[in-house]
Order: structure tokens, then C-alpha cells, then sequence
């Protein structure tokens, strides 16, 4: 329903283009949530404000196709996302109290959206869809709701209010970029249920952007791992955590306090994310904080490969595949080497 195709989108400085996302592919079918994680700075929100055109100015896409419905997308401009942005794709933003405007009610601000895409609804229509989908998200007493201004909601009523912006139009795909950083736990796991929720009601694909591995876990169908603009792992969220390929999956995971074994040092990952300007792009991405690097990591950069429904950018997990593979042709019945090649 849904596919990006090897998206790369560069900031350009001092006339040199520095790619933030480097090929980054994957697909989505009806009613799928898709989880993207990593660290800050590995290109998880960039890859997604270049989906809708929200690219900041000395940003811009490089390469890379988008499909929906089979409909190709080749053009990144704000121009030509203009009548998908908000219809067929939607965002949640991370901060509520920045996505929302200060100076307008948030019915409005829910309404406009609609009216938008919708240029010929009377303003009865558009405020009777606003009152349905502002009650959908669980908004209380929307009729007063409705003319109140940001700052006389609480956090969880504004990210519910963002939600309702999003959903008004019934898209296709919501991206939600960590839709729940600035709240508290309780009406963290308030959001995720309603977001579970639209997505199970609605059949409505969902890209959750995240670094927490536990949320991921939790509501992800399939999860992708980005690190330094690349995706160094992707697969079924169930396999990804029984059974993670790529070091830095390993380590992220080792460093969740819920999958510690009792008596046991949380790990950490060495080092920290390389600055956008000042990487390797020669190398592994992960070749300088990676405790298994060699030779050959530092200086190429390694394939997605295919282990069973991984797919793994790390020359270990290619070398683990290639041993794999012998040994499976060596234990083949005499005379079926061709049928296996």
C-alpha cells in the first residue's frame, strides 16, 4: 500500500551535499504499524519530514521514490505534496505545544485542516466532523473544548488535539514522531492505546518513530533500526528482539532495564552518534563504536544481507549467511547441487 524506495535526503553545506538518510527503503500494508528506531541524530525524523515535503532549507532530497497505491512520488517539493500532505499522509508531531499555533483555538486549528481538503464544506459540516473526530481521539466536553486555546489544555489534551488534526482527513499512512516524549507515563500509555486503537478501527498504517525500544516492542508490527542515516536492520519486531543481528541492535536492546537479567550491569554503546559533517561515509557506520570491528568494516561499507526475515548490514551477519549456506549445501543429497544453486 505504502513503499519508500531507497530515499536519501542531504543537508548542503559549504556547497557539499552531507547525506543524513542514505538509502533508506522499506513497505507497508493496510493496517500495519511500522516502528522506526535509533539514537538522536540517525536520520529517524528527517527521513519522515521528507515524505511530506517538510524538509528545512538546507535540506533537500537527493534520490529516492515514494509509492501509495501504486501512485509514484519522485518529487520531494512542498509544491507537489501539497494535496497528499494531510489527506493521504499525516503526521503527529513530537511537541504539541510547538505543532499547535498559540494564537488560534484548537478547533480551528482542527476544522482548517478538513477545510483544506475540502474547500466546498459549509462551516456547519466543518464543524460537525471536528466535534466527531475530536470525540474519537477522547477528547471530554468538546463543544467547550473546542474554543479553548492551547495553553488551557494539558499536554495529554494537546497531543490529543495534534491526533485529531491528523486523523480529520482519514489518511492512508500517520507518521508519529515520537508522539509521546513530552508526557508522562500514564498519558504516554494513554496515547499509544489511542493510537492502537485508530489503527485497528481505521485499518489506518502507522510509522512510529521512536528511541525507545520498549514502546516498539510493545505495539510494532515491524520495526526498522537507523543509525548514522542508514538502516543497519529491519524485520518482524518479534524476531528482531529474539534474535538481533547487527551489534548496535544488540546493544540497544541489552540497555533496555526491562531485558537486563537480575544482578546484572545495564550495557551501554561506547561513544556517541557521528556528527552529520564529520562522517566516515567510506566505512561502516558503526565501525568506530562497534567492538567487533576489522579491517574490512573500517574501510567498505557492508550490503544489506538476508538472514531467514532479517535484513542486516554487517559483515558479521554476511559472513554468519555464507556459513550458513555451506554448510546447508553440504549436507545436500548427492545430486542435488543444481536444484539448491
Amino acid at each position: 500500500m505504502f513503499e519508500v524506495r531507497d530515499l536519501e535526503a542531504c543537508f548542503r553545506k559549504n556547497g557539499q551535499d552531507y547525506p543524513a538518510v542514505t538509502g533508506l527503503s522499506y513497505k507497508i500494508e493496510h493496517g500495519e504499524i511500522l516502528g522506526i528506531v535509533g539514537e538522536s541524530g540517525c536520520g529517524k525524523s528527517i527521513s519522515s519530514l521528507a515524505l511530506l515535503g517538510l524538509l528545512p532549507k538546507n535540506c533537500r532530497v537527493t534520490n529516492g521514490i515514494m509509492r501509495i497505491n501504486g501512485e509514484e512520488y519522485g518529487d520531494f517539493s512542498p509544491e507537489n505534496l501539497e494535496d497528499l500532505r494531510g489527506d493521504d499522509i499525516a503526521m503527529i508531531f513530537q511537541e504539541p505545544m510547538t505543532a499547535l499555533n498559540p494564537l488560534f483555538t484548537v478547533g480551528w486549528q482542527i476544522g482548517e485542516a478538513y477545510e483544506i481538503h475540502h474547500p466546498k464544506a459549509t462551516k456547519e459540516e466543518v464543524r460537525s466532523v471536528t466535534y466527531e473526530i475530536m470525540r474519537k481521539v477522547g477528547l471530554p466536553r468538546v463543544e467547550e473544548v473546542f474554543f479553548n486555546y492551547p495553553h488551557q489544555l494539558s499536554g495529554g489534551m494537546r497531543q490529543r488535539v495534534v491526533i485529531a488534526m491528523a486523523l480529520i482527513n482519514r489518511p492512508e499512512v500517520i507518521i508519529a514522531d515520537e508522539p509521546t516524549t513530552a508526557l508522562d507515563v500514564t498519558i504516554q500509555a494513554q496515547i499509544l492505546q489511542l493510537l492502537q486503537k485508530l489503527n485497528q478501527e481505521e485499518g489506518t498504517s502507522v510509522i512510529l518513530i521512536s528511541h525507545d525500544l520498549g514502546i516498539i516492542r510493545e505495539i510494532c508490527d515491524n520495526v526498522i533500526v537507523m543509525y548514522a542515516g542508514h538502516v543497519v536492520e529491519s524485520g518482524n519486531v518479534d524476531t528482531i528482539f529474539a534474535d538481533p543481528q547487527h551489534p548496535y541492535t544488540k546493544g540497544l536492546i541489552a540497555s533496555i532495564p526491562s531485558m537486563a537479567k537480575k544482578g546484572e550491569k545495564l550495557h551501554t554503546i561506547r561513544g556517541t552518534v557521528p556528527d552529520l559533517y564529520l562522517r566516515n561515509n567510506g566505512q561502516c557506520p558503526f565501525a568506530d563504536r562497534c567492538d567487533f570491528a576489522t579491517d574490512c568494516c573500517r574501510n567498505s561499507v557492508p550490503d544489506m544481507t538476508d538472514i531467514g526475515t532479517h535484513h542486516v548490514r554487517c559483515f558479521l551477519a554476511k559472513a554468519a549467511s555464507q556459513d550458513a549456506v555451506t554448510e546447508a549445501a553440504g549436507v545436500l543429497p548427492q545430486g542435488t547441487e543444481a536444484d539448491h544453486a
